[in-house]
């Protein structure tokens, strides 16, 4: 996957972070339980609007599904973050 894709994902996942340590204790965890649902249903909207998201991603260079691994780690590398403090 091209680090370009990669530099986006993982601004957007920081200021995900960001996002989620603003809000109150128990909105960060349910929020990113439903992340990979709008994930899908973002996919499948587009993908019904005859938009093929992965070969938008390998026109510019990215694999699709490095992608979509690369942000399902960091949102668990986010909710383990998350979690220390309540654990504490």
């Amino acid at each position: 996957m091209g680090s370009g894709a990669v530099d986006y994902v993982a601004f957007g996942l920081e200021k995900l972070q960001w996002a989620l340590e603003k809000m109150p204790t128990d909105e960060p965890i349910a929020y990113l339980d439903t992340v990979s649902i709008r994930l899908d249903f973002l996919d499948d909207t587009l993908y019904g609007l005859g938009i093929n998201v992965p070969a938008m991603f390998r026109a510019v260079g990215a694999n699709y599904q490095n992608v979509v691994k690369t942000v399902l780690r960091r949102r668990q590398q986010i909710f383990d973050s998350l979690a220390q403090p309540l654990a504490a």
